[in-house]
């Protein structure tokens, strides 16, 4: 109950990844530093488009010490499709053609299109009898064709060897949930509060935790009978993702908002930040007993910058809102709150 109840709650990776048969960091383990990078590459942009999304859901500030809300946000960060993909990079291995007197490179003469995280499953890379016939022609300098390039391939199943890829996992967008508490402050503040503590989803995954902290402050209170309501906000936000990589997300916001009865609109214009910090141990398959390579690295996302537009409709002391972010990665958030001033 406990794994399913934080799997439900976060669904960090999505379930896909969470229940595949292999754990990530296994995965990750396998892969020389070039080729981890290229396949989590858009894991810090989509985690921080996600998560720093939701940090509001109207520009006014809560009544000091007694105001406050308790809320669930759900988002959903799109992928896009020049993300599922990545180059990756081959062995320099040479390899003999039979019946010449050269060798051709992996690089030369394979595909090397791989899925990354999001992307879809792939088997492994294979040659390219396209790449191998042109490879071959400006070799020798005389015609060779692609089905003598596929009948080389049939006759020498042992020479040009399939190349084992980390597992795609077709996400096609990156869900959260998240808890999050507001308590107002003196000066037409508020502080925000995302907390889950490290907890071990599984043996494999390990544990996974976060936390986060926002403060926003009125500046409409600044302008006499301004018509909207406008804050400036700023929020840290770190998880901690099994024992290999940590991400931090800042994000600073503009928001502006007007309520009308039971609704409020409010728009949000947000720059951002994301990076995971990436720490495993590498162990090359082809070396037996392969004590291990340290691999350390940074990757920084590509979410700058969002436009948000979002509504909020509250009855009483309950209220839901909806909203959607236009970015690097487009993000829809719905979010449930219990507020009180």
């Amino acid at each position: 109950m406990k794994k399913l109840f934080i799997l439900a709650l976060i669904l960090v990776f999505s379930t896909s990844l969470a229940f595949a048969d292999d754990s990530f960091q296994e995965e990750l383990q396998k892969l020389a530093e070039d080729n981890a990078r290229g396949y989590i590459f858009p894991a810090p942009t989509a985690f921080g488009s996600a998560i720093n999304s939701g940090l509001f859901h109207t520009a006014k500030t809560h009544a000091p010490f007694l105001g406050f809300d308790i809320s669930f946000k759900m988002m959903l960060a799109m992928v896009p499709d020049e993300d599922m993909t990545f180059d990756f990079a081959l062995p320099s291995d040479p390899i003999s053609i039979p019946g010449y007197n050269f060798s051709l490179s992996m690089a030369d003469i394979y595909d090397n299109e791989a899925p990354t995280l999001f992307g879809e499953f792939k088997d492994g890379l294979t040659i390219d009898p396209v790449l191998l016939a042109q490879v071959i022609e400006d070799s020798i300098g005389s015609p060779f064709t692609e089905e003598q390039a596929q009948q080389l391939i049939d006759n020498n199943p042992g020479l040009f060897p399939i190349i084992p890829l980390p597992p795609g996992y077709d996400i096609k967008g990156l869900p959260l949930m998240i808890p999050q508490v507001s308590f107002g402050l003196p000066m037409k503040s508020e502080v925000m509060l995302r907390f889950f503590p490290k907890t071990e989803i599984s043996e494999d995954m390990g544990e996974f935790g976060f936390f986060g902290i926002g403060l926003k402050h009125s500046i409409s209170q600044y302008i006499p009978l301004f018509p909207v309501s406008v804050s400036a906000q700023f929020a840290y936000q770190s998880i901690n993702f099994g024992d290999i990589i940590t991400s931090n997300h800042t994000a600073f916001n503009i928001i502006a908002s007007k309520g009308l009865v039971l609704f409020t609109p409010y728009v949000g214009l947000g720059f951002e930040s994301s990076s995971f910090e990436v720490d495993y141990t590498y162990y090359n398959p082809n070396i037996p007993n392969d004590p291990g390579t340290p691999i350390k690295f940074d990757i920084d996302g590509e979410n700058n910058f969002h436009m948000r537009f979002g509504v909020n409709f509250k009855l009483l002391l309950i209220g839901i809102n909806a909203e959607y972010a236009m970015g690097k990665y487009d993000v829809v958030t719905v979010g449930a709150y219990i507020t009180f001033f």
